[in-house]
């Protein structure tokens, strides 16, 4: 999903709750460390040459010979600090490649569009990875080069993420689901038509975020549709559906999900699951409930290289690295978030993988349709959420 425009969930979490989040890192969650470049290499069998073109591998599969690589800066336009404690370093320490984080928690699209020539790989996710296709401004994955990736789970590689494009690479994941406190919803809340029909007893009380890619897709759920569904009779549909429920509603959010719950202003809301285990797990003491709904939307985060970057052969070298299991576990224990990469998993933290709002089982997965760029037919999605907003 994208995230709201004030920047990527956990940038805020991580200002707020910094001393907790490092508490949360690779060395002190695992204690395995951070690899060194020796100690990579020797677990994935290469050799200890700076330059080398490709990344470690698991596999053992072979690469084709490319440039060397050792000296180049990789311009990485992502969430600041969205990255494994230590990553860019070690990645340096290995092939003498730097990565140059420009932190840039909204607008990664407009950012590109405006001046392609001044980054070299962007984070995004798939609605803005086909923005920037529909551009020209997305380059090509070789996939021999990076043969980690095949370590992705196959689920995850949907759309530009799929092997058969190589477009993007998916890097993780989320979905939105409902919370609503036991203490002032009497009523069991399984799914969105649940919160339409449950809106007027509750009026008032009802929290929805203020997000055009994410709850016009979970509109067009509740209506029965596919949430990305190009038709404009649903999307106009899903307009109207939209207006029967504002009058309802406490709030758009656009920030902290969890704040109107929390203080009791709201009794039910519509909240991305970073969010509510941030807030679930961290408030014991309130009645809070996380629901999974019979479907719902989420998000697909992936990297993109920018056409034309001149460092595509270093990229993929750490793109390739990233996906190397001890290094993305690192990536998801130092974010806190769940594992597409099942080599990972015996290696992430038990205080993640134990918490089913995090790390959910993967039927949950099934229910969820990633949200993506529709083309032509995002326009029926622009105008019924301009239409609902006006309202």
């Amino acid at each position: 999903m994208s995230k709201p425009d004030t920047g990527h969930p956990f940038f805020s979490i991580i200002e707020r709750n910094r001393t907790q989040l490092t508490r949360r890192r690779f060395l002190g969650a695992t204690g395995l460390g951070i690899l060194s470049a020796s100690g990579l290499l020797a677990a994935c069998g290469g050799d200890d040459d700076e330059g080398t073109a490709a990344g470690p591998t698991t596999s053992g599969a072979a690469t084709e010979e490319q440039e060397p690589i050792s000296g180049q800066t990789i311009r990485f336009v992502n969430y600041t600090d969205w990255i494994g404690e230590g990553e860019y370093d070690d990645f340096k320490e290995l092939t003498g490649v730097t990565v140059t984080e420009i932190a840039v928690n909204s607008e990664r699209v407009s950012r590109i569009t405006a001046d392609p020539s001044s980054a070299d790989l962007v984070l995004l996710d798939l609605h803005q990875a086909g923005q920037l296709d529909a551009a020209g401004l997305l380059g090509q994955f070789n996939l021999d080069r990076i043969p980690n990736y095949a370590g992705v789970d196959p689920a995850f590689k949907d759309g530009l993420a799929a092997d058969s494009v190589g477009k993007v690479l998916a890097t993780d994941y989320g979905r939105t689901g409902i919370v609503y406190r036991t203490d002032m919803v009497s009523e069991e809340i399984t799914s969105w038509n649940d919160v339409w029909e449950l809106a007027p007893k509750y009026s008032g009380k009802i929290s929805f975020l203020d997000n055009e890619v994410g709850v016009i897709p979970i509109t067009l759920i509740t209506l029965g549709y596919p949430g990305n569904s190009e038709d404009e009779g649903q999307c106009n549909e899903a307009a109207d559906k939209l207006i029967e429920i504002k009058p309802h509603l406490q709030a758009l959010v656009t920030g902290d999900h969890m704040k109107a719950l929390l203080d009791g202003t709201a009794a039910i809301g519509m909240v991305e699951d970073w969010a509510g285990s941030a807030g679930v797990t961290g408030n014991p003491d309130v009645p809070l409930k996380w629901v999974d709904p019979e479907k719902t939307t989420g998000y697909l985060d992936c990297w993109g290289a920018v056409e034309g970057t001149d460092v595509m052969a270093a990229i993929e070298a750490f793109a390739d690295y990233h996906f190397t299991p001890e290094v993305y576990a690192n990536y998801c224990n130092t974010l806190s978030i769940a594992s597409i990469v099942p080599e990972a998993d015996p290696l992430i933290n038990e205080e993640i993988t134990s918490n089913p709002i995090t790390y959910p089982p993967p039927e949950v997965y099934e229910t969820v349709e990633f949200q993506d760029y529709l083309g032509e037919g995002q326009r029926y999605h622009d105008e019924a959420w301009a239409k609902f907003k006006s309202a």
